[in-house]
């Protein structure tokens, strides 16, 4: 990354409920080639619409409308992804939650995004979001949810 500030892009985030600056680099996103995402989202056009943008970024994208099918990929990948963006309520039953609470056991340096069409204070009435996670509400813009996800992967692990 370079290091001179007029190069730099700066963005304000949310760390569960304190804002944070990051800073990123004018002219584009850092890529992650083959970095590996888990995206839990029961809505299939927003589903594809995640995938296609980071695709396009470099990124695997795992697709799962379920929390089973969420599940099976995180076996099939044994501490393969980094990252989780998972929609809060899923329409076989669980939440994102849930899904989050069970991998971060198994591998505590999981990143994780959940994204609700509810804002963050309504969601954590009923769900305590992981420390260190984001918090993103619907609708938002791809490239806000890229940059998201490349200043988390630029996040040293936990710990």
């Amino acid at each position: 990354m370079n290091s001179d500030p007029a190069s730099q892009l700066m963005a304000s985030m949310e760390f569960n409920g304190n804002r944070k600056d990051v800073s990123l680099p004018q002219g584009g996103i850092l890529k992650h080639e083959r970095t590996i995402i888990l995206i839990l989202e029961d809505e299939p056009s927003l589903r594809e619409l995640m995938a296609h943008h980071l695709k396009r970024r470099g990124y695997v994208a795992l697709l799962a409308s379920t929390s089973s099918e969420a599940w099976n990929f995180w076996k099939e990948h044994p501490g393969e992804i980094k990252l989780l963006v998972t929609d809060m309520v899923i329409d076989d039953g669980t939440t994102g939650c849930d899904l989050a609470e069970k991998l971060l056991a198994l591998d505590p340096n999981l990143k994780v995004i959940y994204s609700s069409g509810f804002d963050r204070d309504v969601v954590e009435q009923d769900y305590t979001l992981a420390k260190g996670s984001i918090f993103l509400k619907k609708p938002y813009d791809p490239q806000e949810l890229e940059m998201i996800i490349n200043a988390m992967l630029n996040t040293p692990p936990k710990g």
